[in-house]
């Protein structure tokens, strides 16, 4: 809780939390059984993939095969070893970058280097009427805007780094200290759509509490824009009007994704918090709520028995009454 009300960077790209996703992690935060620990209210982004590591086979000196660059996919190799690519040998490192000994990403990840070259949590603003497809572009990837890259006369090999355009709908991980409440978060969160939703740790080990990710992946998007060239620069490999195009798509997503985020944020206050808006006294906690749920099921055992009793005086009555008629 320190942390979002810390007015200092946090570890995310952005440095702090979306301000369009804070009202609901604010009100989840008041809720006693809940913690949210990650978020991303959503986004639109290109990204520059970092280096990544590769497999490749070392072949023995006798081996009589020609394919001595063949990317090995996991199986055993009967005459040759497995053998680490050094990704400073294998791509071209973007002007200000140097390789790490830190992990690599595999195809499509972060990896070394690996970093935006834009990112908005916001739609991009294209709304001034002069604006034409290259302004656009040119806002969300800035180098060489008027020139596309031939990507007809470049190499492409497993450790080509490419430029992707992306939409990124919101994500929300929230700690529960119950299965049960995680049960119920998950249900709202499938319910409205965040159909990819789930618990992350179902099996519980000592000190640790359920942990729900609420995403969705129906308004995703990932498109291949540039590369990395020889030089170390982004370039790219589609036109402008390409470009202008998957912006304005994303804009469409960011208001689709502000609809059932505020959608999820009534679903959740109504089955979090509707309880306590009913409690006068406030909040009702389980112990509070099992003692008086005991005392309502013995108030009702003893109306129960206090009619049967009375309808057996009232037969015994009745029995007297024939008897008494007969003699």
């Amino acid at each position: 809780m320190a942390g979002i009300a810390s007015i200092g960077p946090d570890a995310s790209p952005k440095g702090s939390i979306d301000m369009h996703i804070l009202p609901l992690i604010n009100r989840l935060n008041t809720h006693a059984d809940v913690v949210t620990t990650s978020s991303c209210s959503g986004r639109i982004s290109v990204f520059l993939e970092g280096a990544k590591k590769l497999k490749t086979e070392t072949y023995n000196d006798n081996d009589d095969s020609d394919d001595h660059n063949h990317v090995n996919h996991g199986r055993d190799c009967d005459n040759g070893q497995l053998q680490d690519v050094d990704p400073a040998d294998e791509v071209v490192v973007a002007p200000g970058e140097k390789a790490s000994s830190r992990p690599n990403a595999g195809v499509g990840g972060k990896g070394d280097g690996g970093r935006w070259l834009f990112v908005s949590h916001d739609p991009v603003d294209i709304t001034r009427p002069i604006i034409n497809n290259a302004e656009i572009a040119n806002k969300v990837m800035e180098r060489n805007a008027n020139h596309v890259f031939d990507s007809d006369e470049y190499d492409l090999t497993m450790a080509t780094r490419f430029v992707h355009f992306k939409f990124e709908p919101m994500i929300l991980h929230i700690q529960t200290r119950t299965l049960e409440v995680a049960h119920i978060i998950l249900s709202t969160a499938l319910s409205t759509g965040f159909r990819e939703s789930g618990i992350m740790n179902v099996a519980l080990g000592k000190n640790q509490f359920p942990m729900v990710a609420v995403r969705s992946n129906g308004l995703a998007m990932d498109s291949i824009i540039g590369i990395l060239d020889d030089t170390g620069k982004p370039q790219k490999v589609v036109d402008d009007d390409y470009i202008a195009m998957l912006v304005r798509v994303g804009n469409m997503r960011f208001k689709e994704n502000t609809a059932k985020m505020a959608k999820l944020t009534t679903n959740l206050e109504d089955v979090l918090f509707a309880e306590k808006k009913d409690t006068l006294d406030g909040w009702e906690d389980k112990e509070a709520r099992k003692a008086r749920k005991r005392a309502e099921g013995l108030k009702r055992q003893g109306e129960v028995r206090r009619l049967t009793s009375g309808e057996s005086i009232i037969d015994e009555v009745d029995d007297d009454i024939r008897l008494a008629s007969v003699e």
